[in-house]
Protein backbone atom coordinates (compact mmCIF):
# COMPACT_ATOMS: atom_id res chain seq x y z
CA UNK A 1 0.00 0.00 0.00
CA UNK A 2 0.89 3.49 -0.33
CA UNK A 3 1.69 6.16 2.08
CA UNK A 4 -1.54 8.34 2.82
CA UNK A 5 -2.83 11.10 5.51
CA UNK A 6 -6.57 10.21 6.11
CA UNK A 7 -9.21 12.58 8.11
CA UNK A 8 -12.98 12.67 7.74
CA UNK A 9 -13.64 15.77 10.61
CA UNK A 10 -17.54 15.11 9.69
CA UNK A 11 -19.72 14.03 12.86
CA UNK A 12 -22.09 11.45 11.39
CA UNK A 13 -25.43 11.66 13.37
CA UNK A 14 -27.36 8.70 12.04
CA UNK A 15 -30.71 6.98 12.80
CA UNK A 16 -34.40 7.56 12.98
CA UNK A 17 -35.75 10.49 15.07
CA UNK A 18 -32.08 12.15 15.00
CA UNK A 19 -33.39 15.46 13.83
CA UNK A 20 -33.49 15.86 17.25
CA UNK A 21 -29.33 16.56 17.65
CA UNK A 22 -30.09 20.01 16.41
CA UNK A 23 -30.42 21.64 19.22
CA UNK A 24 -26.70 20.52 19.74
CA UNK A 25 -25.55 21.92 16.86
CA UNK A 26 -27.21 25.42 16.63
CA UNK A 27 -25.86 25.58 20.41
CA UNK A 28 -22.34 25.38 18.85
CA UNK A 29 -22.55 27.06 15.63
CA UNK A 30 -24.97 30.05 16.25
CA UNK A 31 -28.49 31.07 15.66
CA UNK A 32 -28.02 33.09 12.38
CA UNK A 33 -28.90 30.54 9.78
CA UNK A 34 -29.22 30.16 5.56
CA UNK A 35 -31.08 26.83 4.43
CA UNK A 36 -29.94 25.48 1.34
CA UNK A 37 -32.98 23.03 0.12
CA UNK A 38 -34.07 21.67 -3.54
CA UNK A 39 -37.76 22.93 -4.19
CA UNK A 40 -40.58 21.71 -2.02
CA UNK A 41 -39.52 18.17 -1.21
CA UNK A 42 -38.72 19.25 1.95
CA UNK A 43 -41.60 20.83 2.84
CA UNK A 44 -44.03 17.56 1.55
CA UNK A 45 -42.07 15.46 3.76
CA UNK A 46 -42.84 17.29 6.83
CA UNK A 47 -38.56 17.66 7.61
CA UNK A 48 -39.12 21.65 7.30
CA UNK A 49 -41.47 21.72 9.57
CA UNK A 50 -39.41 19.68 12.76
CA UNK A 51 -36.66 22.25 11.74
CA UNK A 52 -38.71 25.21 12.16
CA UNK A 53 -40.07 23.83 15.47
CA UNK A 54 -36.57 23.94 16.72
CA UNK A 55 -35.52 27.01 15.19
CA UNK A 56 -38.26 28.32 16.87
CA UNK A 57 -37.28 26.86 20.17
CA UNK A 58 -34.06 27.86 19.81
CA UNK A 59 -34.78 32.04 18.76
CA UNK A 60 -32.95 30.97 15.62
CA UNK A 61 -33.10 33.56 12.84
CA UNK A 62 -32.88 32.02 9.17
CA UNK A 63 -32.81 32.44 5.78
CA UNK A 64 -33.72 30.41 2.41
CA UNK A 65 -31.86 29.11 -0.98
CA UNK A 66 -35.13 27.00 -1.74
CA UNK A 67 -34.61 26.99 -5.37
CA UNK A 68 -31.35 24.69 -5.71
CA UNK A 69 -31.64 22.97 -9.24
CA UNK A 70 -30.38 19.79 -9.93
CA UNK A 71 -27.13 20.28 -11.18
CA UNK A 72 -26.83 23.55 -8.57
CA UNK A 73 -25.88 26.64 -10.48
CA UNK A 74 -23.37 29.03 -9.65
CA UNK A 75 -26.52 31.94 -9.48
CA UNK A 76 -27.66 30.08 -6.65
CA UNK A 77 -24.14 30.23 -4.84
CA UNK A 78 -24.04 33.85 -5.55
CA UNK A 79 -27.31 34.53 -4.03
CA UNK A 80 -26.65 32.33 -0.96
CA UNK A 81 -23.14 34.26 -0.28
CA UNK A 82 -25.11 37.44 -1.01
CA UNK A 83 -27.54 36.64 1.80
CA UNK A 84 -24.80 35.49 4.12
CA UNK A 85 -23.01 38.92 3.63
CA UNK A 86 -26.03 40.97 4.42
CA UNK A 87 -27.38 38.82 7.19
CA UNK A 88 -23.53 38.01 8.92
CA UNK A 89 -24.98 34.20 8.68
CA UNK A 90 -23.30 32.08 11.35
CA UNK A 91 -23.52 28.80 9.34
CA UNK A 92 -25.02 26.47 6.90
CA UNK A 93 -27.60 24.05 7.12
CA UNK A 94 -28.05 22.09 3.86
CA UNK A 95 -31.12 20.12 3.24
CA UNK A 96 -31.79 17.47 0.75
CA UNK A 97 -29.33 15.07 -1.71
CA UNK A 98 -26.25 15.80 -3.74
CA UNK A 99 -27.69 19.24 -5.29
CA UNK A 100 -27.87 20.86 -2.27
CA UNK A 101 -25.00 20.00 -0.25
CA UNK A 102 -23.20 20.77 -2.83
CA UNK A 103 -24.76 24.05 -2.92
CA UNK A 104 -24.32 24.43 0.62
CA UNK A 105 -20.61 23.10 0.83
CA UNK A 106 -20.27 26.22 -2.31
CA UNK A 107 -22.35 29.08 -0.39
CA UNK A 108 -20.21 28.87 2.48
CA UNK A 109 -17.04 29.46 0.54
CA UNK A 110 -18.66 32.08 -1.28
CA UNK A 111 -19.76 34.02 1.77
CA UNK A 112 -16.09 34.53 2.92
CA UNK A 113 -14.70 35.27 -0.66
CA UNK A 114 -14.45 39.28 -1.16
CA UNK A 115 -15.46 38.84 -4.73
CA UNK A 116 -19.32 38.93 -6.12
CA UNK A 117 -18.44 35.67 -8.26
CA UNK A 118 -17.92 32.36 -7.14
CA UNK A 119 -17.11 30.94 -10.15
CA UNK A 120 -13.71 32.68 -9.65
CA UNK A 121 -12.94 30.08 -6.88
CA UNK A 122 -14.25 27.27 -8.82
CA UNK A 123 -11.46 27.99 -11.81
CA UNK A 124 -9.23 29.16 -8.71
CA UNK A 125 -9.55 27.05 -5.91
CA UNK A 126 -6.32 29.29 -4.40
CA UNK A 127 -9.11 31.66 -3.74
CA UNK A 128 -10.98 30.07 -1.48
CA UNK A 129 -9.49 31.49 2.05
CA UNK A 130 -12.57 30.51 4.64
CA UNK A 131 -15.75 29.20 4.55
CA UNK A 132 -18.50 29.15 6.88
CA UNK A 133 -19.27 25.95 8.41
CA UNK A 134 -21.62 23.73 7.10
CA UNK A 135 -24.16 20.84 8.72
CA UNK A 136 -27.13 19.09 6.89
CA UNK A 137 -29.90 16.95 6.79
CA UNK A 138 -29.27 14.31 4.39
CA UNK A 139 -32.44 13.26 2.83
CA UNK A 140 -30.95 11.13 -0.77
CA UNK A 141 -28.29 8.27 -0.50
CA UNK A 142 -26.41 9.29 -3.37
CA UNK A 143 -23.70 11.69 -3.91
CA UNK A 144 -21.97 11.25 -0.44
CA UNK A 145 -22.03 14.57 -0.83
CA UNK A 146 -22.75 14.69 2.94
CA UNK A 147 -19.40 13.74 4.19
CA UNK A 148 -16.73 14.46 1.42
CA UNK A 149 -15.41 17.86 0.89
CA UNK A 150 -16.60 18.41 -2.75
CA UNK A 151 -18.94 20.38 -3.99
CA UNK A 152 -19.95 20.24 -7.88
CA UNK A 153 -21.15 23.27 -9.55
CA UNK A 154 -22.99 23.98 -12.97
CA UNK A 155 -22.03 27.45 -14.97
CA UNK A 156 -24.87 28.03 -17.39
CA UNK A 157 -23.00 30.53 -19.24
CA UNK A 158 -19.61 28.47 -20.37
CA UNK A 159 -21.85 25.02 -20.10
CA UNK A 160 -19.59 23.60 -17.06
CA UNK A 161 -19.54 21.37 -14.96
CA UNK A 162 -16.43 21.48 -12.01
CA UNK A 163 -15.84 20.23 -8.74
CA UNK A 164 -15.04 22.87 -5.75
CA UNK A 165 -13.08 20.54 -3.50
CA UNK A 166 -11.10 22.05 -0.43
CA UNK A 167 -10.91 20.65 3.06
CA UNK A 168 -12.03 23.77 3.98
CA UNK A 169 -15.91 22.40 2.79
CA UNK A 170 -15.75 19.14 4.66
CA UNK A 171 -19.60 19.94 6.91
CA UNK A 172 -18.97 20.03 10.53
CA UNK A 173 -22.32 17.21 10.75
CA UNK A 174 -24.23 15.12 8.96
CA UNK A 175 -27.98 14.09 10.70
CA UNK A 176 -28.87 10.85 8.59
CA UNK A 177 -32.28 9.88 9.40
CA UNK A 178 -33.27 6.80 6.66
CA UNK A 179 -36.71 7.45 7.44
CA UNK A 180 -36.01 10.96 5.34
CA UNK A 181 -35.59 8.86 1.85
CA UNK A 182 -38.60 6.76 1.91
CA UNK A 183 -40.56 9.59 -0.33
CA UNK A 184 -37.53 9.42 -2.63
CA UNK A 185 -38.96 8.68 -5.95
CA UNK A 186 -38.01 5.10 -7.15
CA UNK A 187 -35.72 6.52 -10.33
CA UNK A 188 -34.19 9.29 -7.74
CA UNK A 189 -33.44 5.38 -5.89
CA UNK A 190 -32.14 4.23 -9.20
CA UNK A 191 -29.90 6.49 -9.96
CA UNK A 192 -28.57 7.77 -5.94
CA UNK A 193 -27.65 3.70 -6.27
CA UNK A 194 -25.80 3.81 -9.20
CA UNK A 195 -23.64 6.91 -8.06
CA UNK A 196 -22.50 5.52 -5.08
CA UNK A 197 -21.68 2.35 -7.32
CA UNK A 198 -19.53 4.64 -9.60
CA UNK A 199 -17.80 6.22 -6.70
CA UNK A 200 -16.27 2.70 -5.87
CA UNK A 201 -15.88 1.42 -8.75
CA UNK A 202 -13.86 4.39 -9.86
CA UNK A 203 -11.37 3.36 -6.88
CA UNK A 204 -11.62 0.18 -6.83
CA UNK A 205 -10.77 -0.68 -10.95
CA UNK A 206 -6.84 0.37 -10.37
CA UNK A 207 -3.81 -1.76 -11.24
CA UNK A 208 -2.80 -1.65 -7.85
CA UNK A 209 -6.07 -3.68 -6.65
CA UNK A 210 -3.56 -6.50 -5.59
CA UNK A 211 -1.71 -4.61 -3.41
CA UNK A 212 -4.26 -2.34 -1.57
CA UNK A 213 -5.61 -5.66 -0.17
CA UNK A 214 -7.72 -3.88 2.49
CA UNK A 215 -9.75 -1.08 0.43
CA UNK A 216 -10.11 -3.58 -1.90
CA UNK A 217 -11.77 -5.71 -0.12
CA UNK A 218 -14.21 -3.38 1.82
CA UNK A 219 -14.96 -1.95 -1.73
CA UNK A 220 -16.13 -5.62 -2.70
CA UNK A 221 -17.96 -5.50 0.81
CA UNK A 222 -19.93 -2.00 -0.35
CA UNK A 223 -20.48 -2.86 -3.71
CA UNK A 224 -22.34 -6.76 -3.24
CA UNK A 225 -24.37 -4.68 -0.04
CA UNK A 226 -25.20 -2.19 -2.41
CA UNK A 227 -26.13 -4.39 -5.59
CA UNK A 228 -28.61 -6.15 -2.66
CA UNK A 229 -30.31 -3.34 -1.57
CA UNK A 230 -30.87 -1.24 -4.05
CA UNK A 231 -33.18 -2.93 -6.06
CA UNK A 232 -34.57 -3.54 -2.29
CA UNK A 233 -35.14 -0.10 -1.91
CA UNK A 234 -36.11 0.60 -5.66
CA UNK A 235 -39.07 -1.50 -5.35
CA UNK A 236 -40.48 -1.54 -1.38
CA UNK A 237 -39.47 2.30 -0.81
CA UNK A 238 -40.36 2.20 2.81
CA UNK A 239 -38.45 -0.67 3.88
CA UNK A 240 -35.82 0.41 6.58
CA UNK A 241 -32.94 -2.10 6.31
CA UNK A 242 -32.95 -1.19 2.50
CA UNK A 243 -32.49 2.23 2.95
CA UNK A 244 -30.37 2.50 6.24
CA UNK A 245 -28.11 0.00 4.13
CA UNK A 246 -27.73 2.47 1.35
CA UNK A 247 -27.72 5.66 3.19
CA UNK A 248 -24.37 4.74 4.95
CA UNK A 249 -23.02 2.80 1.44
CA UNK A 250 -23.30 6.72 -0.21
CA UNK A 251 -20.93 8.22 2.69
CA UNK A 252 -18.60 5.48 2.50
CA UNK A 253 -18.25 5.62 -1.11
CA UNK A 254 -17.22 8.94 -0.64
CA UNK A 255 -14.98 9.54 1.88
CA UNK A 256 -11.90 8.79 0.88
CA UNK A 257 -11.68 5.22 3.07
CA UNK A 258 -11.45 3.19 0.22
CA UNK A 259 -8.95 5.00 -1.89
CA UNK A 260 -6.14 4.24 1.55
CA UNK A 261 -2.75 3.39 -0.31
CA UNK A 262 -4.16 3.07 -3.85
CA UNK A 263 -3.70 5.68 -6.70
CA UNK A 264 -6.74 7.61 -6.56
CA UNK A 265 -8.57 7.96 -9.15
CA UNK A 266 -11.61 9.65 -10.90
CA UNK A 267 -12.45 8.63 -14.65
CA UNK A 268 -15.82 7.92 -15.34
CA UNK A 269 -17.33 11.15 -13.33
CA UNK A 270 -15.34 13.92 -15.14
CA UNK A 271 -16.55 12.06 -18.74
CA UNK A 272 -20.04 12.62 -16.79
CA UNK A 273 -19.62 15.98 -15.66
CA UNK A 274 -19.03 17.32 -19.62
CA UNK A 275 -22.46 15.76 -20.25
CA UNK A 276 -24.33 17.33 -17.51
CA UNK A 277 -22.24 20.43 -17.72
CA UNK A 278 -23.27 20.88 -21.28
CA UNK A 279 -26.99 19.52 -20.88
CA UNK A 280 -27.73 20.08 -17.12
CA UNK A 281 -31.30 18.27 -17.64
CA UNK A 282 -28.90 14.87 -18.09
CA UNK A 283 -29.50 13.13 -14.43
CA UNK A 284 -25.35 11.89 -13.20
CA UNK A 285 -26.53 8.70 -12.00
CA UNK A 286 -28.20 8.31 -15.56
CA UNK A 287 -25.31 9.53 -17.46
CA UNK A 288 -22.68 7.15 -15.08
CA UNK A 289 -24.90 4.51 -15.81
CA UNK A 290 -24.70 4.96 -19.48
CA UNK A 291 -20.71 5.34 -19.61
CA UNK A 292 -19.36 3.16 -16.89
CA UNK A 293 -20.08 0.09 -19.17
CA UNK A 294 -18.94 1.89 -21.98
CA UNK A 295 -15.19 2.50 -19.98
CA UNK A 296 -15.08 -0.86 -18.46
CA UNK A 297 -15.24 -2.29 -22.21
CA UNK A 298 -13.05 0.44 -23.69
CA UNK A 299 -10.37 -0.29 -20.41
CA UNK A 300 -10.45 -4.26 -20.97
CA UNK A 301 -7.24 -5.62 -22.15
CA UNK A 302 -5.08 -8.60 -21.86
CA UNK A 303 -3.01 -6.22 -19.06
CA UNK A 304 -6.26 -5.00 -17.39
CA UNK A 305 -8.63 -8.55 -17.46
CA UNK A 306 -7.15 -9.52 -13.91
CA UNK A 307 -8.41 -6.66 -12.76
CA UNK A 308 -12.21 -6.90 -14.08
CA UNK A 309 -11.75 -10.31 -13.45
CA UNK A 310 -11.59 -10.15 -9.61
CA UNK A 311 -14.29 -7.38 -9.83
CA UNK A 312 -16.57 -10.52 -11.61
CA UNK A 313 -15.68 -13.33 -9.42
CA UNK A 314 -15.67 -11.64 -5.95
CA UNK A 315 -18.82 -9.04 -6.64
CA UNK A 316 -20.56 -11.09 -8.76
CA UNK A 317 -19.98 -14.91 -7.81
CA UNK A 318 -18.79 -15.24 -11.58
CA UNK A 319 -17.38 -18.53 -12.36
CA UNK A 320 -14.15 -19.61 -14.68
CA UNK A 321 -10.54 -19.25 -14.88
CA UNK A 322 -10.59 -17.08 -18.44
CA UNK A 323 -9.90 -13.76 -17.31
CA UNK A 324 -11.25 -12.23 -20.21
CA UNK A 325 -14.50 -14.25 -20.44
CA UNK A 326 -15.14 -13.48 -17.03
CA UNK A 327 -14.36 -9.29 -17.04
CA UNK A 328 -16.68 -9.74 -19.82
CA UNK A 329 -19.73 -11.58 -17.95
CA UNK A 330 -19.06 -9.18 -14.78
CA UNK A 331 -19.14 -5.69 -17.36
CA UNK A 332 -22.85 -7.43 -18.93
CA UNK A 333 -23.93 -8.22 -15.01
CA UNK A 334 -23.11 -4.61 -14.27
CA UNK A 335 -25.02 -3.52 -17.67
CA UNK A 336 -27.46 -5.64 -16.49
CA UNK A 337 -28.30 -4.32 -13.58
CA UNK A 338 -28.20 -0.58 -14.30
CA UNK A 339 -30.75 -1.57 -17.04
CA UNK A 340 -32.73 -3.32 -14.41
CA UNK A 341 -33.69 0.55 -13.02
CA UNK A 342 -34.66 1.62 -16.32
CA UNK A 343 -32.18 3.97 -16.10
CA UNK A 344 -31.63 4.86 -20.43
CA UNK A 345 -28.54 3.35 -21.84
CA UNK A 346 -27.52 5.84 -24.32
CA UNK A 347 -26.71 9.40 -24.56
CA UNK A 348 -28.84 10.10 -27.27
CA UNK A 349 -31.92 8.97 -25.19
CA UNK A 350 -31.07 11.47 -22.67
CA UNK A 351 -30.97 14.20 -25.69
CA UNK A 352 -27.21 14.36 -26.27
CA UNK A 353 -26.50 15.24 -29.85
CA UNK A 354 -23.64 13.21 -31.86
CA UNK A 355 -22.18 16.36 -33.22
CA UNK A 356 -21.52 17.32 -29.32
CA UNK A 357 -19.34 14.73 -28.60
CA UNK A 358 -15.59 16.03 -29.92
CA UNK A 359 -16.73 19.18 -28.25
CA UNK A 360 -17.09 17.21 -24.30
CA UNK A 361 -14.35 15.26 -25.07
CA UNK A 362 -12.32 18.61 -25.07
CA UNK A 363 -14.11 19.92 -21.73
CA UNK A 364 -12.66 16.61 -20.47
CA UNK A 365 -9.31 16.63 -20.74
CA UNK A 366 -9.17 20.91 -20.09
CA UNK A 367 -10.76 20.58 -16.79
CA UNK A 368 -8.78 17.27 -15.81
CA UNK A 369 -5.43 19.66 -16.37
CA UNK A 370 -5.17 19.25 -20.08
CA UNK A 371 -3.43 15.69 -20.64
CA UNK A 372 -5.67 12.63 -19.79
CA UNK A 373 -7.82 10.72 -17.49
CA UNK A 374 -5.96 8.66 -15.05
CA UNK A 375 -7.78 5.27 -14.60
CA UNK A 376 -7.60 1.85 -15.38
CA UNK A 377 -6.87 2.99 -18.87
CA UNK A 378 -5.29 6.44 -19.85
CA UNK A 379 -7.81 8.15 -21.44
CA UNK A 380 -6.36 10.92 -23.89
CA UNK A 381 -8.24 13.59 -25.82
CA UNK A 382 -9.08 10.96 -28.83
CA UNK A 383 -9.96 7.94 -26.10
CA UNK A 384 -12.56 10.06 -24.57
CA UNK A 385 -14.01 11.15 -27.64
CA UNK A 386 -14.12 6.78 -28.44
CA UNK A 387 -15.80 6.64 -25.46
CA UNK A 388 -18.65 9.01 -26.17
CA UNK A 389 -19.17 7.65 -29.73
CA UNK A 390 -19.45 4.02 -28.16
CA UNK A 391 -21.83 5.39 -25.47
CA UNK A 392 -24.17 7.57 -27.92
Amino acid sequence: MKAFNYLIPTQIIFGEGKISALHDQIAKYGKKVLLVYSGDVVKITGIYDQIMEIFKEEGVSFWEVGDVAPNPRVDSVNKGGALCKEHDIDWILGIGGGSAIDCSKAIAAAAKYEGDDAWDMVMDISLLKDALPIGNISTVAATGSEIDPISGINNDATNEKKGLVHPLLYPKFSIQDPLYTFTVPKFQTAVGTIDMMCHILENYLTMDITEAVAPTYMAEGLLKAIIEMGPVAYNDPKNYKARSNLMWAAGQAMCGLLEVGKVRTRTVHPIEHAVSGMYPSVVHGEGLAILMPRYMEYALSPETAHVLAQYGRNVWGVEGEDNMEVAKAAIEKTKEFFASFGVRTRLRDVGVPEESLPEMAKIVIKDVGGVSVKGLHEMFEEDVLKLYQMAW
